[in-house]
C-alpha cells in the first residue's frame, strides 16, 4: 500500500504527474484529499480556501488510488461543495474515510484489499488545526479524540480480522503548542493495544 500526503489540485487539466512511471504499479494507493472537489475553480482562486478541481479524479485513477482520506482541515473550506464531493468520489469508484454527511458516516473506515491483504483505514482530524468535526446531524470530519478512537478501533477489530491503520491528520505544527504535546503524541500509544500496522 502506498500513502501520499496532501493533494490539492485546483487546475482544470489532470496533473501531469499522474502519467509518470510508477514502481508500485500493482499496489493500491491512498491519498489525503486536502479540500473538496469543484467543477469550476475560478470562483475560488482569490479566496482563502484549499480545494481540488474535479480533474484530480482522473489523475488519481491513473495513479491507482483506491482510497481518499478526507479527515483534514480543508475538506470543509467550501461547505456547499462537500456533499457533491462525496457523490462524485463515490460515483468515480473511490473509497473514502475520515469525513461524512454526519458523524456515523465520518467514523466509518474504508476497507481495501492490496496484494492479498485486507486493510481497514480509519481517518480522523484534529480540531486544533481547524478540522471541522461532524456531529449527528452535521457534515464534517471524524474528530480526533484518543479515547473515542481507541473505542472505535476495538469495535472494528472485533468484527474484522484484518490489518488496521489510523490516518490521523493532526499536523507536525502541533508541537509548537505546549498544551498539545500529549495529544499530538497520542496516536503512538493507540497503536499499542492491538491495531496491526
Amino acid at each position: 500500500m502506498i500513502f501520499v500526503g496532501d493533494i490539492a489540485h485546483p487546475f482544470q487539466k489532470p496533473p501531469m504527474w499522474s502519467k509518470m512511471e510508477k514502481p508500485w504499479e500493482k499496489q493500491a494507493a491512498t491519498v489525503n484529499l486536502e479540500g473538496a472537489l469543484v467543477s469550476d475553480s475560478s470562483p475560488y482562486f482569490f479566496q482563502r480556501v484549499v480545494f481540488n478541481n474535479e480533474s484530480i479524479c482522473t489523475g488519481l485513477k491513473d495513479f491507482n488510488v483506491k482510497v481518499l482520506n478526507l479527515s483534514n482541515n480543508h475538506i470543509m473550506d467550501i461547505p456547499a461543495a462537500f456533499a457533491p464531493t462525496l457523490k462524485k468520489i463515490t460515483e468515480t469508484g473511490f473509497l473514502f474515510t475520515g469525513a461524512g454527511s454526519n458523524l456515523d458516516e465520518a467514523k466509518k473506515p474504508a476497507i481495501v484489499s492490496d496484494r492479498n491483504t485486507k486493510w481497514l483505514l480509519l481517518g480522523c482530524g484534529w480540531e486544533t488545526i481547524q478540522s471541522c468535526p461532524a456531529t449527528s446531524d452535521k457534515p464534517g470530519v471524524n474528530p480526533f479524540d484518543p479515547l473515542n478512537l481507541l473505542k472505535t478501533i476495538k469495535e472494528w477489530r472485533k468484527k474484522n480480522q484484518i490489518r488496521l491503520l489510523c490516518l490521523c491528520h493532526i499536523g507536525t505544527m502541533s508541537w509548537n503548542y505546549t498544551h498539545s504535546q500529549p495529544i499530538a503524541s497520542s496516536p503512538w500509544p493507540l497503536l499499542m493495544p492491538g491495531p496491526t500496522v
